[in-house]
């Protein structure tokens, strides 16, 4: 782990919780991760989505999770409602927004907007982690990619 912290130029291995951080942090850490331990930065991306939904997020955010919805057609329908409530107690948040185009019984298109650019990935492993936590089997594909010239990155979502 030092290592990575070095690499990354990071000097302060405690965070403290609840509260935002420059960019430049994370992905100077993802980026040292995935040199130090040889991995593909889009796989860790979506592996660390995954895992941030299915231990970080359930762990320190259920009872918010539960808010936002029991199905995850439901849950992704008030994903910004959800990050509102986050927002009232997160220090420095600059949260997303995702707006559900279209659902039907196999399929939703979900629309994520951010001004932050590289998480296309990770947002891609959120989805996969949540289909985890509501049971629900799913395939992602990205629709649009805003680092290749769309507005926003466009997922869509089949559901098995």
């Amino acid at each position: 782990m030092q290592k990575v912290l070095e690499s990354a130029g990071v000097t302060d291995e405690h965070f403290v919780t609840m509260q935002g951080y420059d960019d430049d942090i994370a992905l100077g850490l993802i980026g040292s991760t995935c040199k130090t331990l040889d991995l593909d930065p889009a796989e860790f991306l979506v592996d660390f989505g995954k895992y941030w939904v299915l231990e970080t997020a359930v762990k320190h955010y259920g009872g918010v999770m539960i808010f936002a919805g029991r199905t995850l057609k439901a849950f992704l329908g008030n994903l910004d409602a959800m990050h509102e409530q986050v927002a009232a107690t997160f220090t420095n948040l600059r949260q997303p927004s995702f707006q559900v185009e279209s659902a039907d019984d196999s399929s939703i298109t979900l629309i994520y907007k951010s001004e932050r650019d590289g998480l296309t990935e990770f947002v891609r492993g959120l989805l996969l982690g949540l289909g985890e936590h509501f049971q629900q089997e799913v395939e992602i594909s990205i629709v649009a990619r805003k680092s290749e010239g769309a507005l926003h990155d466009i997922f869509r979502i089949d559901l098995g």
